[in-house]
């Protein structure tokens, strides 16, 4: 017989149609939720009030005066405020002055020759021209000398020709307007224009050769204990002028020493202050002029730990303590200076020396030897010569 299939009630299609729709709806409102719902927050979000914040400041605006005292401003802008939010507080706008210290031209000035020029910082006299030359203590004339008012030598007015000659108009030949020459290689020289003619005038400048520097005191070198100081003296000399020359170098392991918080240079010394292991090294100072640059003597500084001696080991020499017998005994170079950790450290002289070591180095540790020697004519006999050897040596204060 064949068993017949049940059949599906009308009641059982229903409910699989309603679990279907149930289905069908909860995916719809999953992928809304999903896809929906952070755009909705969004919305909501930037609905609600926002208070407003402070944009970074612009950049100082020009200042409203080319000299006497005027006024700059910058300003800022309130962003982000959004649906009746705390506006920003205190003011978009700051002002500061400018220009306190450049005073301005005096143009109510009378000129004893000529009148006023446009920005009223000096007088001219427009009609009168200058002529002359420029040369070397030898005559030679010297071509491409920049030539400048000594009291207003920030303009360039002329430079010299092949033959050493100038010509500048509008300079008043009054007996007080100097001209100065200057050239790389020469130290500047200046000369007051000789009346010739009521509208020229002839002036002579002559320049000297500059030469390098000259050494007047080289570093020496130091052993110095972590924590000490130390102190390196130079200093240079410009035979023409007889100043110190305007830039001095100092150098470590033949690199620029940038002045930072342990190293202080002046025009004759540098100061070490704090010493640590890493500043030991080879120093040397540099002078440079317009003619070139020299180096000093290169010198060391040895950075020891509180418990290293300064002092050689004892120097071995062989004694004759009698006739026939020699020993090997040691010596402390009692003259040599050393460092110690307490010794006192000159750095606020002002004239820059090589501070002298109160120490010295001693016998530290000693050893008593007594040396048979047998006694002429006597092959049994012998005496006994007692013999200090020094073993090590030691930083101890001199007497």
């Amino acid at each position: 017989m064949k068993k017949r299939g049940k059949k599906i009630g009308v009641g059982t299609c229903f409910c699989i149609f309603i679990l279907l729709i149930v289905a069908l709806l909860a995916i719809t409102v999953g992928l809304g939720y999903y896809f929906f719902w952070p755009k909705y927050q969004a919305l909501i979000k930037s609905s609600l009030p926002a208070d407003g914040a402070w944009s970074s400041f612009s950049p100082w605006s020009e200042c409203s005066t080319s000299c006497g005292l005027g006024q700059q401003s910058r300003i800022r802008f309130c962003l982000n405020r959004k649906n009746e939010g705390k506006p920003c507080e205190d003011s978009s706008e700051e002002q500061r002055t400018c220009n306190a210290e450049k005073k301005c031209p005096d143009c109510s000035r009378k000129c004893e020759f000529g009148s006023l020029n446009k920005d009223c910082t000096k007088c001219t006299c427009e009609d009168h021209r200058v002529t002359g030359k420029v040369s070397d203590s030898s005559g030679q004339a010297i071509a491409g000398a920049s030539i400048r008012r000594k009291d207003y030598f920030i303009q360039t007015l002329a430079y010299s020709d092949l033959n050493g000659e100038f010509s500048i108009i509008g300079i008043c030949s009054n007996g007080k307007n100097s001209l100065m020459a200057s050239k790389v290689g020469f130290n500047p020289s200046s000369s007051i224009p000789v009346e010739i003619q009521e509208r020229s005038s002839r002036v002579e400048i002559t320049l000297s050769k500059v030469s390098l520097p000259r050494l007047l005191v080289n570093p020496q070198s130091k052993i110095r204990f972590v924590g000490q100081s130390a102190r390196l003296c130079c200093s240079a000399q410009d035979d023409d002028s007889g100043n110190f020359p305007l830039r001095l170098f100092w150098y470590k392991n033949e690199e620029l020493i940038d002045e930072g918080e342990r190293y202080n240079q002046t025009s004759t010394d540098l100061k070490l202050v704090k010493i640590k292991k890493s500043d030991a090294g080879t120093y040397f100072c540099q002078a440079a002029n317009n003619a070139g640059a020299i180096r000093s003597q290169k010198v060391t500084i040895d950075v020891k730990e509180s418990d290293e001696s300064t002092c050689l080991p004892p120097k071995v020499y062989s004694v004759e303590i009698c006739p026939s017998t020699r020993l090997q005994q040691g010596n402390c170079a009692v003259t040599q200076q050393c460092a110690h950790p307490e010794q006192h450290l000159f750095l606020d002289d002002e004239k820059c020396v090589d501070e002298p070591s109160n120490y010295c180095c001693k016998v530290g540790e000693s050893q008593k030897i007594e040396v048979p020697c047998p006694v002429p004519g006597r092959p049994d006999a012998s005496y006994a010569v007692p013999i200090q050897n020094s073993t090590s040596c030691a930083c101890l204060p001199c007497d």
